[in-house]
């Protein structure tokens, strides 16, 4: 990898930490394409009681644009 990919890298990685906690919201927007984890996580917020409404993430194929 070179230098300036990895320096890319690691500033959207330390962006993406806010270091906010987790805190009841309106809804729990999830995206994430076909990362199933994402939804998971946005279940387990609406499991928690944390937010009324669960949005997961929808993801269409690949050959069906």
């Amino acid at each position: 990898m070179r230098e300036t990919d990895r320096r890319h890298a690691e500033l959207l990685w330390r962006r993406r930490l806010t270091g906010h906690g987790t805190r009841p919201a309106d809804v729990a927007a999830a995206p994430g394409g076909t990362d199933p984890g994402v939804a998971a996580h946005a279940a387990g917020l609406y499991q928690r009681g944390l937010t009324p409404v669960a949005d997961p993430p929808v993801s269409r194929g690949r050959d069906r644009g």
